[in-house]
């Protein structure tokens, strides 16, 4: 579904080295190997507001912040602050649209048969649909 999400933009890479390593997997994990792939490569973290507030419990999350620039983006509602250890780190502010979409909403759209074509690109929604992703299943007759 990232694929189909990309669709023919030119700047974007599918990445696939978090569904190849075994066990779990830390988004630290991911930028070290990112990294000794792309050594000379400028990596920039973009996460939500959300997330944000709630980086000083992700896993080596200073390592991390050592090792990237930190994009925040907006979300709608109340911003959160964040842990004062992590305050200390430089981030930048991505100004986007605000779009108040949750992929959990989507999936509730999905099971209860309503449209998605406004929320997911047009191939994404055809992919859903075809594979009858998300739907509830049939009640038991009887």
């Amino acid at each position: 579904m990232v694929r189909l999400a990309m669709g023919a933009e030119p700047r974007f890479v599918l990445e696939r080295c978090e569904i190849m390593r075994r066990g779990p997997s830390y988004t630290l994990d991911t930028v070290r190997e990112l990294q000794a792939a792309e050594p000379g490569a400028m990596w920039f973290l973009v996460i939500g507001q959300d997330q944000y507030a709630g980086l000083h419990t992700w896993r080596d999350w200073r390592e991390l912040l050592g090792r990237v620039t930190l994009a925040v983006a907006n979300r709608p509602g109340p911003a959160q602050a964040p842990h004062a250890e992590v305050l200390a780190f430089a981030h930048r502010a991505v100004p986007l649209p605000m779009l108040d979409i949750a992929s959990t909403d989507i999936r509730a759209r999905v099971a209860e048969g309503r449209d998605i074509g406004s929320l997911v690109p047009d191939g994404v929604a055809r992919y859903i649909e075809a594979h009858h992703l998300y739907q509830r299943p049939p009640r038991p007759q009887g």
